[in-house]
């Protein structure tokens, strides 16, 4: 069963959910710029199931591989400035400090909010709609880790869990960062810290 809409040109009639073919035809794209062709060529995209929810276990494996760790690390990235963003922009998060503490009343953080908020509003209606994607739980609050759908964060030894984890790893990320603009740099100290916490406890 899949929800059918009547085709709309873009516009404030196109006010139709968020839904599975918006996504894959994305993943077309990013697809296609990682790819050369010195001939035409004719591309197909298949999933392993033919009806229910499509989650990461749906795609081959080719498919996986491109979207797991950008995608996880990004929801993981978006629910701690939007879930935990007290914590993040206060004096104890010890990575603003001499790197970020005029950072987030700037216009470019006003953005960066204002885009991870519609991001997640864009997962779940993809996840709400008829065929579901439903790669993430969007409701693991106070655990970071319980994110991706169908799959177990890994025990690892740590002092740290859940959010106290991914501020420690942030933490030791900003050291790493060579980015030399507080907007890069930020984005960086992200990508490293979320990069090694889906290795440590949600690769797969």
């Amino acid at each position: 069963m899949v929800n059918t809409y009547d085709n709309h040109e873009g516009g404030s009639a196109q006010q139709n959910a968020a839904h599975l073919i918006e996504f894959l035809g994305a993943t077309a794209i990013v697809d296609f710029s990682k790819s050369k062709f010195d001939t035409p060529a004719n591309m197909e995209l298949g999933i392993k199931e033919t009806s229910g929810a499509v989650s990461f276990d749906s795609f081959y494996r080719k498919m996986y591989e491109m979207l797991y760790y950008p995608l996880v690390q990004f929801t993981m990235t978006a629910n701690a400035l939007t879930q935990k963003l007290d914590v993040y922009r206060s004096s104890g998060f010890n990575a603003n400090k001499g790197n970020f503490e005029n950072f987030y009343s700037g216009v470019f953080f006003s953005d960066l909010a204002t885009f991870l908020k519609k991001y997640q509003e864009w997962l779940r209606e993809m996840k709400d709609n008829k065929r579901s994607l439903d790669l993430f739980n969007l409701a693991c609050g106070n655990k970071p880790f319980d994110l991706v759908t169908g799959v177990k964060p890994k025990r690892i030894f740590s002092k740290f869990s859940d959010y106290n984890l991914m501020t420690d790893r942030l933490n030791s990320a900003v050291k790493n960062c060579k980015s030399k603009g507080v907007e890069d740099k930020f984005l960086e100290m992200f990508f490293l810290g979320t990069e090694k916490l889906v290795s440590e406890k949600l690769s797969n």
